[in-house]
Order: structure tokens, then sequence, then C-alpha cells
């Protein structure tokens, strides 16, 4: 007799991935170039915009040497599949 255990759930996968690489200043004459990504899934009716908003707004508020603002040098999104 085998016995049988109930499966997982599957795990969902993040719709969409990013790429955002921001630059800034953290002293006078010093300048940072800083690169981050993720797989995320965006909130049902986010535009591409209201996405990259949050992205940026989160990455200022979670990297304290990002506090002085920084500008974007380079923003991807695609859908994260092959």
């Amino acid at each position: 007799m085998s016995e049988t255990t109930p499966s997982q759930p599957a795990q969902r996968e993040a719709t969409h991935f990013y790429i955002l690489t921001l630059q800034g200043q953290t002293r006078p004459g010093a300048v940072y170039v800083s690169t981050f990504s993720a797989a995320i899934t965006p909130p049902d009716g986010w535009c591409r915009a209201e996405l990259y908003r949050a992205i940026y707004t989160d990455l200022i508020r979670t990297h304290p040497d990002l506090e002085g603002g920084a500008q974007t040098l380079f923003f991807s999104l695609e859908r994260n599949q092959l």
C-alpha cells in the first residue's frame, strides 16, 4: 500500500523582470552608479510608469545612500518568460 500526501500548491513565478540603474552623489565630488534587478508581479491594472515609480521610490527608501535622490540611467521592464 502506498501513502499519498497532498501536493504543495505551485508557486507562481513573477510575471515581470526589471533592471534599474541609478546614478547619484553621496557627497560633494563623489558619484555612484548602482544597478538593481528583480523579478516582480505588479498589482493588476498598473501601468509601466506606476511600476517604475514604485520601484524607484522603494529603492530610495530602502537604500540610505540614495536618500539625496538619484537619476535613472537605465530602466528595463520585460515579461518574465523565455
